[in-house]
């Protein structure tokens, strides 16, 4: 990845240029190391909301389609088995499945990463991303449902998860996207 720098009125131009060509897609990405993250102006970039909303959504899905099915097979095949154990393995499957999901988008995507490139890009630029998500989806969980899904009702709890789980994830992945031009999608 080569980053050309433009300056323009105080504010630095990103313009990568990868085998996933952002000038292609129409995206120019304002690094902006020098506005604050504090700042109105640092938060209403576009362009960088709505790659951040695509990102998230991305590791959205690998992350819940992980946490769900882990934490459904759990409670339906080992029913007694206490949360201390079930929430931590619900949440390895799917930080799992998220850069699984990743890995793939990445090696075989617009992007052609070889496998080893695509899992480390992924697993450095996403997992707070992915812990966050998996932190938020599980502790709505356990207010909502109390970890019990033995009630079918109890599925609809995976709704507001999956909003707070977006909800947490969001503002990083913008974060990195605007301040530094970053990101594993």
């Amino acid at each position: 990845m080569i980053l050309k720098k433009k300056r323009e009125k105080d504010v630095y131009f990103a313009y990568y240029t990868t085998t996933l060509s952002l000038e292609e897609e129409g995206c120019v990405f304002k690094i902006m190391s020098k506005i604050s993250a504090l700042t109105k102006q640092f938060w209403t970039c576009t362009n960088t909301r709505t790659r951040a909303t695509i990102n998230t959504l991305r590791c959205l899905a690998g992350c819940s389609i992980g946490d769900y099915s882990c934490l459904i097979y759990l409670q339906s095949q080992y029913p007694t088995l206490p949360l201390t154990i079930s929430v931590p393995a619900a949440c390895v499957s799917g930080i799992s499945t998220s850069l699984l999901l990743e890995t793939i988008l990445l090696n075989r995507g617009k992007d052609k990463l070889p496998l080893t490139k695509s899992f480390t890009m992924a697993l450095n630029m996403s997992f707070i991303s992915m812990l966050s998500m998996e932190l938020a989806e599980n502790a709505c969980e356990i207010v909502l449902t109390g970890g019990d899904f033995s009630n079918p009702v109890a599925y609809l709890a995976l709704i507001p998860s999956t909003i707070a789980g977006f909800v947490a994830a969001y503002p990083y992945n913008y974060y990195q996207l605007r301040k530094y031009g970053r990101s594993c999608h």
